[in-house]
């Protein structure tokens, strides 16, 4: 980089503003990944914002503990800030927690307490429940004149693949 530098003529970068710059890439790629987890065009849905989320907390928690980590420190916490005020509400949002325990890539692995996962597995049977109830009504609604009732069948969500970001949440 040194060499680009005396080529154009351009005054060197000292070695903290150096630093500043590793630090700065090393916290923003969470944020990068986990806004292009987001932003996705196909194979992405409302499942995907809660463990995206969770993540990236931990990533940025992460690199506030890590020594190396001089300049940057400010960023983070201001970032975790900014996501906690953002989407902190979210996370007690039944929709989304619905949308996140029953996507087949995440399950439970992104709740982090016990609690979490007793709570998320009583709402999902609750939601269930009510569901059945609703179909039983609805077949029964839907019967022929003939007797005979219609069938459903909901063709299986594409199967969902993503990078390495979501590895540390797969128990």
């Amino acid at each position: 980089m040194k060499k680009l530098f005396e080529e154009f003529g351009i005054n060197r970068i000292t070695p903290n503003e150096e630093q500043y710059l590793k630090e700065f890439v090393k916290v923003m790629k969470s944020v990068a990944e986990a806004l292009d987890i987001l932003q996705a065009e196909k194979n992405v849905g409302m499942g995907f914002l809660l463990p995206t989320i969770s993540v990236l907390k931990n990533n940025l928690k992460l690199l506030k503990d890590d020594a190396s980590i001089i300049y940057c420190q400010p960023l983070i916490t201001s970032l975790l800030d900014a996501i906690h005020f953002r989407f902190e509400k979210m996370f007690s949002d039944n929709e989304l927690r619905l949308a996140t325990i029953s996507n087949p890539m995440f399950k439970l692995s992104w709740l982090e307490s016990e609690d979490d996962i007793r709570r998320a597995k009583s709402l999902l049977k609750c939601e269930y429940q009510r569901l059945q109830g609703v179909m039983e009504m609805s077949d029964s609604s839907e019967e022929s004149s003939d007797g005979t009732s219609s069938s459903r069948s909901d063709p299986s969500p594409p199967k969902r693949a993503k990078k390495d970001f979501f590895s540390s949440k797969k128990k």
